[in-house]
Protein backbone atom coordinates (compact mmCIF):
# COMPACT_ATOMS: atom_id res chain seq x y z
CA UNK A 1 0.00 0.00 0.00
CA UNK A 2 0.75 3.33 -0.27
CA UNK A 3 1.71 5.93 2.73
CA UNK A 4 -1.30 7.66 4.77
CA UNK A 5 -1.30 11.09 6.14
CA UNK A 6 -3.25 13.31 8.07
CA UNK A 7 -5.62 15.38 6.07
CA UNK A 8 -4.82 18.86 6.23
CA UNK A 9 -6.92 22.19 5.52
CA UNK A 10 -4.67 25.45 4.58
CA UNK A 11 -5.69 28.20 2.27
CA UNK A 12 -4.41 27.92 -0.96
CA UNK A 13 -3.15 31.08 -0.99
CA UNK A 14 -0.55 30.11 2.43
CA UNK A 15 -0.01 26.98 2.22
CA UNK A 16 2.67 27.00 4.82
CA UNK A 17 -0.31 28.17 7.04
CA UNK A 18 -0.42 25.38 10.02
CA UNK A 19 -3.83 24.70 8.60
CA UNK A 20 -7.05 22.49 10.46
CA UNK A 21 -5.29 19.64 11.55
CA UNK A 22 -8.65 17.36 10.74
CA UNK A 23 -9.14 13.93 11.75
CA UNK A 24 -9.12 11.93 8.97
CA UNK A 25 -6.09 9.76 7.43
CA UNK A 26 -5.69 9.11 3.98
CA UNK A 27 -3.81 7.58 1.41
CA UNK A 28 -5.64 9.86 -1.26
CA UNK A 29 -8.09 12.16 -0.74
CA UNK A 30 -10.53 14.99 -2.99
CA UNK A 31 -13.20 17.19 -1.45
CA UNK A 32 -16.15 19.54 -3.23
CA UNK A 33 -19.27 20.71 -2.79
CA UNK A 34 -19.50 19.81 0.79
CA UNK A 35 -18.33 16.27 -0.03
CA UNK A 36 -15.41 14.50 0.36
CA UNK A 37 -13.80 11.01 -0.12
CA UNK A 38 -10.97 9.63 1.73
CA UNK A 39 -9.15 6.92 0.68
CA UNK A 40 -7.63 4.23 3.39
CA UNK A 41 -6.18 1.01 4.15
CA UNK A 42 -7.22 -0.75 7.14
CA UNK A 43 -4.57 -3.48 8.47
CA UNK A 44 -6.68 -6.25 10.30
CA UNK A 45 -4.22 -8.74 11.25
CA UNK A 46 -2.40 -10.20 8.38
CA UNK A 47 -5.37 -8.82 6.19
CA UNK A 48 -5.23 -5.56 4.43
CA UNK A 49 -8.33 -4.22 3.52
CA UNK A 50 -9.30 -0.72 1.60
CA UNK A 51 -12.18 1.70 1.85
CA UNK A 52 -13.05 4.91 0.75
CA UNK A 53 -14.69 7.22 3.28
CA UNK A 54 -17.36 9.82 2.04
CA UNK A 55 -17.50 12.81 4.57
CA UNK A 56 -19.07 16.05 5.46
CA UNK A 57 -17.91 19.52 5.29
CA UNK A 58 -16.90 18.72 9.17
CA UNK A 59 -14.65 16.13 8.13
CA UNK A 60 -16.71 13.46 9.74
CA UNK A 61 -17.09 10.33 7.93
CA UNK A 62 -20.99 9.48 6.57
CA UNK A 63 -20.33 6.40 4.66
CA UNK A 64 -17.72 3.53 4.48
CA UNK A 65 -17.45 1.56 1.54
CA UNK A 66 -15.47 -1.44 0.30
CA UNK A 67 -12.81 -0.80 -1.96
CA UNK A 68 -12.12 -3.83 -4.80
CA UNK A 69 -8.45 -3.11 -4.96
CA UNK A 70 -5.02 -0.67 -4.13
CA UNK A 71 -6.37 3.08 -4.20
CA UNK A 72 -4.84 4.74 -6.81
CA UNK A 73 -7.13 8.42 -7.22
CA UNK A 74 -10.42 10.01 -6.58
CA UNK A 75 -12.34 12.97 -7.63
CA UNK A 76 -15.46 14.31 -6.09
CA UNK A 77 -17.71 16.28 -8.92
CA UNK A 78 -18.16 20.19 -8.47
CA UNK A 79 -21.74 20.04 -6.45
CA UNK A 80 -20.30 17.47 -4.20
CA UNK A 81 -23.22 14.55 -5.27
CA UNK A 82 -21.21 12.41 -7.90
CA UNK A 83 -17.48 10.90 -6.79
CA UNK A 84 -15.29 8.83 -9.10
CA UNK A 85 -13.01 6.48 -7.21
CA UNK A 86 -9.74 4.49 -9.13
CA UNK A 87 -8.19 1.22 -7.98
CA UNK A 88 -5.61 -0.83 -9.13
CA UNK A 89 -6.46 -4.80 -9.07
CA UNK A 90 -5.02 -8.09 -9.97
CA UNK A 91 -7.18 -10.84 -12.14
CA UNK A 92 -9.43 -8.34 -13.57
CA UNK A 93 -8.45 -8.45 -17.19
CA UNK A 94 -6.31 -9.27 -19.80
CA UNK A 95 -3.42 -6.57 -19.94
CA UNK A 96 -0.15 -6.28 -21.16
CA UNK A 97 0.97 -3.60 -19.04
CA UNK A 98 0.52 -5.99 -16.18
CA UNK A 99 -1.90 -3.38 -14.46
CA UNK A 100 -5.90 -3.14 -14.27
CA UNK A 101 -8.16 -0.24 -13.06
CA UNK A 102 -11.26 -0.53 -11.80
CA UNK A 103 -13.05 3.37 -11.88
CA UNK A 104 -16.35 3.60 -10.15
CA UNK A 105 -18.97 6.23 -9.66
CA UNK A 106 -20.28 6.73 -6.27
CA UNK A 107 -23.69 8.55 -4.90
CA UNK A 108 -21.65 10.90 -2.37
CA UNK A 109 -25.05 11.22 -0.70
CA UNK A 110 -26.51 7.81 -0.35
CA UNK A 111 -23.37 6.47 0.15
CA UNK A 112 -23.21 4.07 -2.44
CA UNK A 113 -21.56 3.13 -5.89
CA UNK A 114 -23.63 3.59 -8.70
CA UNK A 115 -21.92 1.97 -11.60
CA UNK A 116 -18.12 1.14 -13.01
CA UNK A 117 -17.06 3.02 -16.54
CA UNK A 118 -16.64 -0.48 -18.15
CA UNK A 119 -20.09 -0.77 -17.76
CA UNK A 120 -20.24 2.28 -19.72
CA UNK A 121 -21.37 2.28 -23.60
CA UNK A 122 -18.55 3.62 -25.10
CA UNK A 123 -17.88 4.95 -29.25
CA UNK A 124 -15.23 5.82 -31.06
CA UNK A 125 -16.04 7.92 -34.76
CA UNK A 126 -19.65 7.22 -34.38
CA UNK A 127 -19.24 3.51 -33.75
CA UNK A 128 -19.42 1.23 -30.82
CA UNK A 129 -16.10 0.30 -29.11
CA UNK A 130 -15.46 -2.57 -26.57
CA UNK A 131 -12.81 -4.64 -25.61
CA UNK A 132 -11.69 -6.77 -22.96
CA UNK A 133 -8.79 -5.16 -21.86
CA UNK A 134 -10.41 -1.45 -21.09
CA UNK A 135 -8.97 0.16 -18.14
CA UNK A 136 -10.34 4.03 -16.89
CA UNK A 137 -8.49 6.30 -14.99
CA UNK A 138 -8.47 9.76 -13.89
CA UNK A 139 -11.76 11.32 -13.59
CA UNK A 140 -11.86 14.95 -13.82
CA UNK A 141 -15.49 16.25 -13.71
CA UNK A 142 -16.67 19.54 -15.49
CA UNK A 143 -18.32 22.12 -14.04
CA UNK A 144 -22.10 21.12 -14.27
CA UNK A 145 -21.12 17.73 -12.07
CA UNK A 146 -22.10 15.20 -14.64
CA UNK A 147 -20.15 15.51 -17.94
CA UNK A 148 -16.69 13.82 -17.35
CA UNK A 149 -13.04 13.14 -18.98
CA UNK A 150 -11.00 10.72 -17.99
CA UNK A 151 -8.18 8.03 -19.70
CA UNK A 152 -9.32 4.86 -21.07
CA UNK A 153 -6.62 2.48 -22.19
CA UNK A 154 -6.74 -0.14 -24.06
CA UNK A 155 -4.75 -2.46 -27.27
CA UNK A 156 -1.59 -0.36 -25.90
CA UNK A 157 -3.31 3.18 -26.82
CA UNK A 158 -4.56 5.99 -24.72
CA UNK A 159 -7.19 7.76 -25.29
CA UNK A 160 -8.83 10.63 -23.59
CA UNK A 161 -12.86 9.67 -23.74
CA UNK A 162 -15.74 12.47 -22.64
CA UNK A 163 -17.88 10.51 -20.74
CA UNK A 164 -21.89 11.69 -19.46
CA UNK A 165 -22.84 10.03 -15.86
CA UNK A 166 -26.14 10.27 -16.15
CA UNK A 167 -27.27 8.54 -19.65
CA UNK A 168 -23.81 6.61 -19.28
Amino acid sequence: GGTAWRLVLAPLDAPAHPGYLTPLTCERAYYAGGRGVCLVEVTEGLTIKYFADLFDDRFARLHRLSLTGLPSRTRVAPDGRLAAITVFETGHSYVDAGFSTRTTLVDTMAGQTLTDLESFVVSRDGKPFRAEDFNFWGVTFAQDSNRFYATLATGGVKYLVEGDAASR
